[in-house]
């Protein structure tokens, strides 16, 4: 978005979360050390639903690990065998 407004990002990417949304795609979004503000917002609002938006702050090297396992486990199908 080379010299372009910041507002059309935000409305860019809104739009695009929007249409993938409206498709049937479950959508995911993980920020990382990203204090809350607009850009914040605009993750959680991209995202399908509250549990489907993350907020990591990095203080141990675990905590992303931890929330890609938490993603693949949502997505994954549950299988279970006798």
């Amino acid at each position: 978005a080379k010299n372009k407004p910041a507002s059309w990002v935000s409305d860019g990417a809104a739009t695009l979360c929007q249409n993938m949304k409206a498709k049937g795609i479950e959508v995911f979004t993980i920020t990382v050390d990203l204090p809350s503000g607009p850009t914040a917002n605009a993750m959680q609002a991209c995202a399908s639903g509250s549990d489907n938006a993350y907020q990591v702050e990095l203080e141990t090297g675990n905590e992303l690990q931890n929330v890609m396992m938490d993603i693949v486990l949502k997505v994954s199908p549950v299988r279970m065998t006798m």
